[in-house]
């Protein structure tokens, strides 16, 4: 019994330091993966959980700008603190693709009007980025704005000339 015990014992310890340094190695690989997405998707490795929900925050790190609307702030509130934003030391991270990510979420919940005007910031804040005028189009015709839907997608196949999307949303309108 005893020879057993210790054999457990051992075994358990050497188990226990294979999941750290799994856990360690996995936490190195998130955080890479973190940065290469703007940290906009996987929380990093200081993540903590959060008392409210179970969500995962990380205070070294600003803010997902999604978490504005989650607290109830209106859009327009939402839009002027991006534009308030601390280019070196902001609260929230602000991106392309984060403000672009955030209108979806408004699309998918049928908030077209708050989606347009973040699709609508998108193109100002990033006015060479083809995806901004996408977005921004794709909003506008689903809002029944046809005009000033190709408006947007001829920029942004103007910007990009290989927008697939664009082509193919404005072969319909010709």
């Amino acid at each position: 019994m005893k020879i057993i015990s210790s054999w457990s014992l051992l075994n358990t310890k050497v188990k226990k330091e294979s999941i750290a340094n799994l856990y360690a190695k996995a936490s190195h690989l998130q955080k890479l993966i973190n940065e290469e997405l703007d940290y906009s998707l996987i929380p990093n490795d200081n993540s903590k959980l959060s008392n409210e929900g179970g969500s995962i925050t990380d205070p070294t790190q600003p803010k997902k700008i999604s978490d504005l609307i989650d607290s109830g702030e209106n859009i327009d509130t939402v839009i002027e603190m991006i534009k308030k934003q601390d280019k070196d030391n902001p609260d929230y991270f602000i991106s392309e693709r984060e403000i672009n990510l955030l209108g979806y979420v408004l699309m998918r919940q049928d908030n077209n009007d708050a989606a347009l005007k973040l699709f609508k910031l998108n193109t100002e804040l990033y006015p060479d980025a083809y995806n901004t005028y996408d977005s921004f189009g794709e909003c506008l015709l689903k809002m029944g704005d046809v005009k000033n839907g190709i408006k947007a997608y001829k920029k942004s196949l103007e910007l990009n000339p290989d927008n697939t999307n664009a082509k193919i949303v404005l072969s319909e309108f010709e």
